[in-house]
């Protein structure tokens, strides 16, 4: 939850900075003599602003940490033929939509292969309620639409 806040104050303190020279720029447009074409686009402009949040994206990140043990310790992680870490460990494991599955590999034992589990992440929920679909595709495609859960996984390796 700390970290949470943490990301929504980084957030707010950039998004403050950045609006007040934005709301400076737009005073000076609307000094001058505004058009139906250029209210038009102003409306446009801010719709899509306004859809395109990805608040998932934004609010989780793209990855999640993940704590790996294994009987016997010393295994190591492997994720898309990657070494992520060796037992006992935690590795960030980048989210998608896809099944997603890590080994575990260590000298005289059988590999072991582990899917990792994901659940909805509510957090979409405020992408759909106000974000719209262009937010909900950013959270789609970054893989923001699930997590992954259980965070820990006791993996058993048995000798060759």
């Amino acid at each position: 939850m700390k970290g949470l806040i943490e990301k929504c104050n980084n957030l707010a303190t950039y998004y403050s900075l950045n609006i007040g020279r934005l709301f400076r720029k737009f005073t000076q447009f609307l000094n001058r003599k505004l058009t139906m074409k250029n209210k038009l686009s102003i409306a446009l402009l801010a719709g899509i602003a306004l859809s395109a949040t990805s608040c998932a994206t934004i609010i989780t990140g793209t990855k999640d940490k993940i704590n790996f043990n294994s009987t016997p310790e010393g295994a190591k992680v492997f994720h898309k033929g990657i070494e992520k870490c060796t037992t006992p460990c935690t590795a960030e494991i980048p989210r998608s939509l896809s099944k997603q599955m890590v080994t575990l590999q260590k000298e005289g034992f059988n590999y072991k292969e582990v899917k990792l589990a994901k659940k909805f992440n509510p957090v979409t929920l405020v992408n759909i309620l106000l974000g719209g679909a262009i937010g909900v595709g950013i959270d789609a495609t970054t893989g923001s639409l699930t997590k992954y859960s259980p965070k820990a996984y006791q993996v058993e390796l048995e000798a060759k």
